[in-house]
């Protein structure tokens, strides 16, 4: 209890020792730009605590402390623990790899002749034409003299679609397709033989067309958000030691501080693309289709075709796709780093004066400097750091699909039953069948990477890659019951039932599954139902002297294969002729014209389940027949 008083008293005594403060260090200065330090003639001035000094330093972040002690005013200089905590460079804003929809497109099958166009396809009981070959082969007993054949096919198809996603603009195609439709050489003879009426055929057919066409502005927005943080805590204790008079005054300094540092990235990614889709589709499959029919009684008769089917090498028309398109990309990053660092922490300090020297009524030995302790006001470093980076790209992504050395074969079955001199009745039907193709598949990419403004091309990446596989479609059984009522010799009527049995239809490709081609869905996840089609036609002759003028007329309702029910297309047909000359030699003109409508038709998207199309369809026909 003696002792504080005394050392008190000898501090007292020291300090009003002459020049002794002047071996003590001289107060720092004070921070730029003003601040609170200590000047002469405080400098045994009564301090309540420590003061910053000076101002942070930009790199190191240090700031000075100015502690009063017994022995004056001393600098404590304390920088901030710790790593940096800030974040790597934030992630730089990558346009993601733009790809366009899938659009699957099956083939539909194509009718022959213009005769058979003008009844609106109710034919299989009529059948008298060399287009029996593929209507009914048994009709083929109704030619009495050898012929050649040709039809011509001129179609436009008009499609108005509508989307439900604001971001998937679609508004109207159109395309046109011609061709020739059919070719026959056909040859009536008795088979003595088997005393049998007899006719063999030489036919050439269109079968399944493939043209199609579609375009569609595309939109596509993404926005992701980033967020990260770290944080640490880090302590330390400090030590800082004073000397003075040759070492008998020693004062420490202690300084036990935390600084608790955290670092936040907060980032916004966000693309803007906007693209143009262009898809078109064309090719043909056709066949070379000889045929036979034969009387099996005056009321019976029977044929059959045998069809050899390729990719419509014949008129060039080989099977090919092509979708382009053609986008671009705006990304932006904006990114936000916070980084923060908050120091606090307590000083105190002891220490020994040597009694040394001092005068004789001071015992020698140490005397300790009393304690006294505080805390530190804490200071904070905080920064926040703003970067905005954009980058454009423009970009082409063009896939073209080719087959190629397409082979199949089937065969087409007629029965033609004449009841009475009134009514006809017949059947026919076409048998599944295989195609097998070699597919080729190009896909080409090319993208330019700009800056901001486009002022400096970045990047430039180009890419084609190719495969090839063996592939097979197989095409679905097709059936048809007809009848025929004959109302007076020159007027009648014919009605046509038909069935196609389209859930039977797939693709394969070699080493991978069987899939649906009309959503590239596995086969049977999305079933495709069979469909129906109802025809009715009637034609009327009107008889000169030297001609026979044909009017035609017919009204159909065909369903075609869409994921769910199908879709229901109504329609209707006219069509008449003219003949010219006498037989042998007698050459007759035929011509048509048919239209087709449908409302929200499937058109398969992938990922567009609300694209919806009106639909419609015109073709004309003209056949020219002549007779040897």
């Amino acid at each position: 209890m003696v002792l504080r008083p005394v050392t008190s008293l000898l501090l007292g005594t020291l300090f009003s020792l002459e020049g002794f403060t002047q071996i003590l260090p001289p107060p720092p200065p004070p921070p730029p730009g003003g601040g609170s330090g200590v000047g002469p003639g405080q400098f045994t001035s009564f301090v309540t605590g420590p003061i910053i000094a000076s101002a942070p330093d930009e790199k190191t972040g240090e700031r000075t402390f100015l502690i009063n002690t017994p022995v004056g005013v001393l600098p404590v200089v304390i920088k901030p623990l710790g790593d940096d905590l800030s974040f790597d460079a934030p992630n730089a804003p990558e346009p993601p790899a733009f790809r366009p929809p899938s659009i699957f497109s099956a083939p539909m099958p194509t009718g022959s002749g213009a005769r058979s166009l003008g009844f609106a396809g109710a034919f299989s009981s009529i059948a008298d034409d060399a287009t029996a070959a593929s209507w009914n082969p048994a009709g083929l007993l109704n030619l009495e003299r050898p012929e050649a054949s040709g039809t011509f096919r001129f179609s436009t198809v008009k499609n108005t679609h509508r989307s439900s996603d604001p971001n998937f603009e679609v508004d109207e195609d159109k395309y046109d397709s011609e061709g020739l439709n059919y070719f026959s050489i056909a040859y009536p003879f008795y088979w003595t033989r088997m005393k049998r009426n007899a006719v063999v055929s030489f036919n050439y057919q269109e079968a399944y067309e493939f043209e199609q066409a579609f375009s569609a502005n595309i939109k596509d927005s993404s926005r992701e958000v980033v967020s990260q943080s770290n944080s640490k805590i880090f302590s330390e204790t400090q030590t800082d030691s004073f000397a003075f008079e040759d070492g008998k005054l020693t004062l420490d300094l202690i300084t036990e501080f935390t600084t608790r540092s955290s670092s936040t990235l907060n980032q916004v990614l966000e693309t803007e693309t906007d693209a143009k889709l262009e898809f078109q589709q064309q090719g043909i499959i056709d066949a070379i289709s000889p045929a036979a029919a034969v009387e099996i009684t005056p009321k019976l008769f029977f044929g059959v075709a045998a069809n050899f089917y390729q990719d419509g090498s014949y008129q060039s028309k080989k099977i090919r796709s092509r979708a382009v398109t053609r986008f671009t990309s705006v990304s932006k990053s904006t990114a936000t780093v916070i980084n923060e660092q908050t120091t606090s922490g307590n000083w105190r300090y002891d220490g020994n004066i040597a009694t040394d020297g001092i005068p004789p009524f001071v015992p020698p030995g140490n005397l300790p400097i009393p304690e006294i302790s505080g805390e530190f006001e804490p200071f904070t470093d905080r920064s926040v750091e703003t970067s905005v980076s954009t980058l454009i790209v423009d970009g082409t992504v063009e896939e073209k699909d080719s087959f190629d050395s397409l082979q199949g074969f089937n065969t087409t079955w007629g029965l033609l039953y004449t009841v009475n001199r009134f009514i006809t009745l017949a059947a026919s039907a076409d048998l599944p069948w295989t195609a097998r193709a070699d597919q080729t598949k190009t896909v080409s990419i090319e993208n330019i990477t700009y800056n901001a403004d486009r002022s400096a091309e970045l990047s430039r990446t180009e890419s084609v890659t190719e495969e090839r596989k063996n592939v097979k479609f197989n095409f679905p059984l097709f059936w048809t019951l007809g009848s025929t009522v004959r109302w007076t010799p020159n007027f009648y009527s014919s009605i046509d039932v038909s069935r196609t049995h389209w859930s039977d239809f797939s693709f394969e490709s070699a080493g991978e599954g069987k899939i649906n081609p009309f959503d590239g869905s596995p086969y049977g996840e999305s079933p495709i139902k069979d469909t129906w089609a109802v025809k009715l036609g009637t034609e009327y002759l009107f008889v000169t002297r030297k001609n026979e003028i044909p009017l035609r007329g017919g009204l159909l309702w065909e369903q075609r294969p869409a994921i769910g029910d199908p879709d229901n297309y109504f329609g209707f047909s006219i069509g008449s002729g003219v003949s010219i000359g006498r037989d042998p030699g007698k050459l007759i003109v035929d011509f048509a014209f048919s239209y087709m409508r449908a409302e929200d038709v499937q058109t398969v998207v992938a990922g567009q389940e609300g694209l919806k199309t009106d639909t419609e369809q015109m073709q004309f026909y003209i056949s020219l027949i002549n007779h040897f």
